[in-house]
């Protein structure tokens, strides 16, 4: 199959303007940003976001109807056949917003169930 160029008969890039990006080559001396977040921060960062959008300043229903003391076990049932993914970041999830909850996984990412 033969490849298509993207350069036109002009020779520059004939792509949409949406597709290019100019990067900086290492021989003229640039040097990359390094303060990009990894993808574990910025994981972290979102469920920061998404425990200050759904709590907020808590949860007054909870707070009105289970007392401060209540403990409980729960778990995550499947539906159907598949393979499990993203325990860390469920884990993550309650250390943030739960830190007193216990998540013990019982599969590891990549177990078929």
């Amino acid at each position: 199959m033969e490849q298509k160029s993207c350069q036109s008969r002009s020779g520059k890039c004939a792509c949409p303007k949406v597709c290019r990006i100019n990067l900086p080559s290492m021989s003229e001396g640039h040097v990359l940003n390094e303060n990009i977040p990894t993808p574990l921060e910025q994981m972290d960062t979102a469920i920061a976001l998404a425990w200050r959008e759904d709590i907020g300043s808590g949860d007054v229903t909870s707070a009105a109807c289970i007392p401060e003391d209540a403990r409980e076990t729960a778990g995550f049932m499947v539906k159907g056949t598949g393979v499990i993914a993203g325990l860390e970041a469920a884990n993550r999830v309650f250390a943030y917003g739960a830190p007193d909850v216990e998540f013990k996984a019982v599969a590891s990412d990549g177990d078929e169930v």
